[in-house]
Order: structure tokens, then sequence, then C-alpha cells
């Protein structure tokens, strides 16, 4: 059984806020709260995704190879 969740609260308000508020809608304060875990998942697909749409893969690949010949003299 899930444990039922308790509205979140402002600090020094106690204004309700919402999941994803950084600040406080009514005192514009820091609240203190992190980002879901998921959001910095969804962040790191996003960027990678974007790589892999406009990433110039043979460019990349002869960059490393150059690099990897630069450490084996």
């Amino acid at each position: 059984m899930r444990p039922v969740r308790r509205p979140q609260t402002c600090p020094h308000c106690h204004a309700a806020l919402g999941r994803l508020d950084g600040d406080c809608p009514a005192c514009g304060k820091a609240t203190g709260q992190r980002p879901p875990f998921y959001v910095y998942l969804l962040g790191a697909l996003l960027v990678f995704l974007l790589f892999l749409a406009l990433g110039d893969f043979p460019a990349l690949l002869q960059f490393l190879v150059n690099l990897g010949g630069q450490f084996q003299r």
C-alpha cells in the first residue's frame, strides 16, 4: 500500500506548493525542494537525442582517432 502524501507547504508562509515548485507562489522565497529524479533523466535523454540527431559522426570519429594518435607517440 502506498503511503499517503501530505501536501507540501512553504516553510516560510505555509502556503500550498505544487510538486515542482522551487519558489513559493505566495511569498516568492525559495522552498528548498529538489525536482524529482526523473527530471534529470529526461534532461540527459534529451541531450543524448539531440546529439544523435545533430552530431557529425565521421568528424567526431576522425577527431578521436587524431586525439588518440597524439598519446601513442
